[in-house]
């Protein structure tokens, strides 16, 4: 057992240096030294891997580095006494948005829209004088709130003629009923979900969803088809469900009616919402899942009627694979969506694919798959099999770096790999890390360096010593300190059964020490030493100013975590509105220039396994450190800049209405239909831009035509009727510029009777 003076010792302890351990050089400069298509143990739920040359024939365990230095965490872990301890729930803030405010003498930019390939403009300090604080100082518990919930789910387990493996719960957060509070929708992994409305801070009273007749329940998806506020749910097992809430509080199941469908050859894993092609609306795309050629990626674009069409082909989607889970974010700053698409490693096994987004104006399909080192090497198959990613600028150097959870270790020492000889020999060290968490940092033109073994989040323990099977990952500054931080769950699959080892998995809290490393800190926060998860949503229940977490549960009830930890910290939340951009402003950088460092947050940049949280950007501020202007950059090109920002509030920012469109949608009923366009130029501040030529038009293969004189204003306002043709079906993307600059958002005007 070890001792408080011992466990304090492990939290405080000295940070490695950026170079980190030898053993961690080492494998790092092996694996550049390979070729990247070198064959890695990949997760996979239902084949052994195989056996690489030279593995020896006993994993090694007891000679993971860094082991010795850990307590154990079994006797340490203030996880079961602090969820005891219920205590009173933190007071709701109450503070009101005043985007108006700034301070004397500042005046905000007086800028127009960006171009959609404008470089980004870096305003941060110098981060090498952000120096950590040293011994760590926070306190406080993860408190767990479960019960509050009044649910039991049904853990018990499935059988699908091989290995029985327990069930997996998800949750998400979402305000159902747009009244200003989260809510829980619930899937227990089988065949039940649930919604569940909250009724006061920390309690809520659920409701039966759904009940279904295949097994396999388990992902979660909210999203606003029409931006009314009111979101709808889509749900992924065996089928693509889809729920839509009534005026009396409860849902019909509207998928075939809102054109969705997926063959039932392949189960959906995952479901994601964002604005594919830029349209400001938002579209659903999903990951298949069935060990076999039927499975693929898949895309659903918004009519802007009330309907989805299967656009997966014409976006040059549907890469078959068997794919786990999909990443939607803005690599390279260009105001467009591209897709990170995991994959898993049964056969065939055709690699984890990255979807690059091409822009408007390219020739062909909106998407391409391309390779981009060191995971994304479709359809090359091998290599990491990554089962969740979460994106943040974790270095403050303006990019977003992006960490991917894997399962592939335990595969490794299922197959006979000694952890140990793996360290030793370089002809093993690309396997190694291809079966790691992996830390992806970015760096110019939307390429990435692998980092996860160097800045030690290639893996956590349990509490048998052995390394972990992870699965979702969500960055966050837990302490305030200006670093972005990693929460990450474990659970099992196939092949860490076979170990027999599940039951020592734990949750794990990250903390990145400012200097290129990260630290495992865990049980000083009252996280649990032992409990199976692969789901994880997080979002602020409380309004308190910090994130909360929900775990899914595997053989057990989910994990409500109600964030007890007390630090000297500022914060500040934003919740976007667009009207050019999509409604929820998915893809939007957020940044906020502070005395210390600018700290940015893409909105929806987190893909945990089976969920989505909502899309509101989080930032933690350092009590010494001082707020001065946000800025919002909105996909559809525009920056909005919100000057000397208050903090400790939820914010809600508004994207002024660039264009404004009378309908997006015409059946073909009369000759003489028309919608109206109109567009007007607004500087930083949202005020209208006198002065600006403003200009509306069709791309050139547009089928439908403007009627009436081109009437732009001098005042920077423009206003045209089109007119649908009189017969077909379509869509005629409109193009909008502000003084010669087009915004990257182009509404797509539709016709016809069909989706």
């Amino acid at each position: 057992m070890v001792g408080d003076r011992e466990s304090a010792a492990w939290v405080q302890r000295s940070a490695p240096t950026r170079d980190g351990p030898a053993w961690r050089r080492v494998l790092v400069t092996a694996l550049a030294a390979l070729s990247s298509g070198l064959a890695g143990a990949g997760g996979c739920h239902q084949n052994a891997a195989t056996t690489p040359p030279g593995a020896a024939a006993l994993p090694d365990v007891a000679a993971l580095p860094d082991v010795a230095a850990l307590p154990d965490v079994a006797t340490t872990g203030t996880g079961g006494a602090a969820r005891l301890a219920s205590g009173d729930a933190a007071p709701v803030k109450t503070d009101t948005a005043d985007p108006g405010a700034a301070s004397d003498g500042v005046a905000p930019a007086d800028v127009g829209p960006t171009t959609p390939d404008a470089a980004r403009t870096r305003t941060d300090t110098a981060t090498k004088d952000i120096t950590p604080p040293s011994p760590l100082t926070v306190a406080g518990t993860f408190i767990d709130r479960w019960a509050n919930v009044g649910l039991q789910l049904d853990t018990s387990q499935s059988n699908k003629g091989k290995m029985i493996e327990a069930s997996s719960s998800a949750g998400a957060f979402a305000d159902l009923d747009a009244d200003g509070d989260l809510d829980l929708v619930l899937v227990d992994g089988r065949h039940k979900a649930f919604v569940a409305y909250t009724s006061q801070p920390w309690q809520w009273q659920p409701k039966p969803l759904v009940e279904t007749k295949e097994d396999g329940l388990r992902t979660i998806c909210p999203t606003d088809i029409d931006g009314d506020g009111v979101p709808e749910l889509a749900l992924g097992g065996q089928q693509l469900l889809y729920f839509v809430r009534q005026k009396d509080g409860s849902y019909t199941s509207e998928a075939l009616a809102r054109g969705l469908k997926v063959s039932n050859q392949a189960g959906v894993q995952h479901i994601a919402t964002a604005d594919l092609d830029n349209d400001g609306l938002l579209d659903l795309v999903t990951a298949e899942y069935s060990c076999s050629d039927k499975a693929t990626v898949r895309g659903y674009l918004n009519r802007g009627n009330g309907l989805y069409g299967d656009d997966t082909f014409a976006l040059a989607l549907g890469h078959k694979t068997t794919a786990w889970f999909v990443l939607a974010l803005d690599s390279n700053g260009d105001r467009q969506i591209d897709l990170m698409v995991g994959h898993e490693n049964c056969q065939p096994a055709k690699g984890n694919v990255f979807y690059r987004n091409k822009g408007p104006n390219a020739q062909g399909a909106r998407f391409e798959s391309v390779k981009v080192p060191p995971v994304f090497l479709a359809p090359i198959a091998g290599g990491a099999t990554p089962m969740g990613g979460s994106a943040a600028d974790v270095d403050l150097d303006g990019d977003f770096d992006v960490v991917l959870t894997a399962t592939g270790l335990i595969d490794m020492v299922a197959a006979g790999t000694s952890v140990a000889a793996a360290r030793k020999d370089p002809s093993l060290a690309a396997f190694y890390l291809t079966a790691m968490n992996s830390l992806l940092l970015a760096g110019p033109a939307g390429t990435y360096t692998m980092a996860g073994a160097e800045w030690g989040l290639g893996w956590a323990v349990s509490t048998t010593a052995k390394p972990m099977t992870s699965w979702s990952a969500r960055f966050f500054d837990f302490d305030a300190d200006g670093w972005q931080d990693v929460y990450m769950t474990h659970g099992h699959d196939f092949q860490s059964m076979l170990l027999g080892d599940e039951g020592g998995m734990r949750p794990v809290l990250f903390r990145n020490l400012g200097n290129g490393s990260f630290d495992d800190v865990s049980a000083p926060f009252g996280l649990p030493d032992q409990h199976l998860a692969r789901a994880l949503a997080a979002a602020d229940v409380d309004g308190d100013g910090d994130l909360d977490f929900l775990e899914g549960g595997q053989g057990g009830q989910p994990l409500l975590l109600q964030n007890g930890i007390a630090t000297p910290k500022q914060w500040l939340q934003v919740r976007l509105k667009g009207t050019t951009s999509n409604v929820w402003g998915v893809g939007a950088i957020v940044e906020l220039a502070t005395s210390g460092a600018t700290l940015r947050e893409m909105v929806g940049a987190s893909a945990p396994t089976q969920t989505q949280d909502p899309m509101v950007a989080h930032f933690a501020v350092p009590a010494v450190w001082k707020a001065g202007a946000l800025t919002v950059r909105w996909p559809s090109g525009y920056d909005q800049v919100v000057p000397a920002v208050k903090l400790n509030q939820a914010l809600v920012v508004q994207e002024p209405p660039l264009v404004t469109v009378s309908g997006r949608f015409l059946p073909i009923t009369s000759p003489t239909a028309t919608l109206v366009v109109t567009a007007r130029a607004h500087d930083a501040a949202g005020a209208p831009q006198p002065g600006i030529t403003t200009t509306i038009e069709l791309t050139g293969n547009a089928k439908g035509s403007w009627i009436g004189p081109t009437a732009c204003q001098p005042d920077g306002s423009c206003q045209r009727s089109w007119q649908v043709p009189s017969f077909g079906v379509g869509g005629d993307a409109v193009i909008v510029a502000f003084g010669g600059k087009e915004l990257a958002t182009r509404p797509v005007l539709r016709f016809g009777l069909a989706p």
